[in-house]
């Protein structure tokens, strides 16, 4: 007989026995297992192979394998886990639907929402899969520095279609809003100042950015992230430029200070007004 090391100690009379399917033996409480499922006292009744040992203690043969099973166990019991991937949260998330765990998937919930961080796609077809609508719509907004394409087929397969819809409709319409945003010319503040700057040269460079910009959001499956990466240090340097130097060039820059202003005022409008969940 091996027993896990975690799960090595006697409860006496209130011990428990579950023995895997590679024969390693949890010895757990049985009222604190009994707890979390009444799934585990029909289990209890049910008649066992004979083994050594009390004929009071509570023992079941389990269909899982130490691996499959110890994660869930240790959650069962409070004690440390730690969940590499999202893959591994659904592997217990299965076995407490199995076993009829709603306590499990309480703490599993939270876990889940901790790994949307690093895998926000997969942590949300999984929420959809469960039907976990409010941690579906948190989980969202984490998606929208991804590309949906990058869904797999299992995921996507995985979860009622009008989560699906939502998530897709919610990047398109960022998508289409960003757009609409980028192009309007009520932003443009070349088109609200008036003065003695290079208006040509306002338009010029920022018609030039925007047209880059569109190519970007045309050639994005998602929403992606919405910024100036390449330009915006650039133009920071043209903004303290203008400061620094004086009346002598102020003027000289102040087209391309607009430009900056332009954009910062774009970035804000996506900041404010595009949706952030579905």
């Amino acid at each position: 007989m091996t027993t896990d090391s975690d799960f090595s100690y006697n409860y006496g009379d209130r011990n428990c026995c579950l023995i895997t399917s590679d024969t390693i033996h949890f010895n757990l409480d049985y009222e604190l297992l009994s707890s979390t499922s009444a799934f585990w006292n029909g289990l209890f009744e049910l008649p066992q192979p004979s083994e050594s040992g009390s004929s009071d203690d509570k023992v079941i043969h389990m269909q899982e394998s130490s691996t499959e099973l110890k994660p869930l166990l240790l959650v069962i019991s409070n004690k440390p886990i730690h969940f590499a991937n999202i893959d591994q949260i659904k592997a217990v998330i299965n076995l407490a639907l199995k076993y009829d765990s709603d306590k499990v998937l309480i703490i599993l919930r939270a876990e889940l929402l901790y790994h949307a961080l690093s895998e926000p796609l997969r942590a949300y077809a999984l929420a959809a899969k469960m039907g976990w609508e409010a941690d579906a719509i948190k989980i969202s907004t984490l998606t929208l520095e991804s590309d949906i394409e990058n869904l797999s087929d299992a995921d996507a397969d995985s979860m009622p279609t009008h989560y699906y819809r939502r998530l897709a409709k919610l990047h398109q319409t960022r998508q289409m809003e960003a757009r609409r945003i980028l192009i309007s010319q009520d932003l443009m503040m070349s088109n609200k100042h008036e003065g003695d700057y290079d208006r040509a040269a306002h338009v010029e460079w920022w018609n030039s950015i925007q047209q880059a910009m569109l190519r970007r959001l045309d050639g994005s499956h998602g929403s992606k992230s919405f910024k100036f990466p390449t330009t915006m240090p650039y133009l920071d340097c043209v903004k303290n430029k203008a400061y620094v130097d004086g009346d002598k060039d102020v003027l000289s820059f102040r087209g391309l200070y607009l430009i900056y202003r332009t954009m910062e005022i774009v970035e804000t409008a996506w900041k404010d007004k595009l949706p952030k969940s579905i």
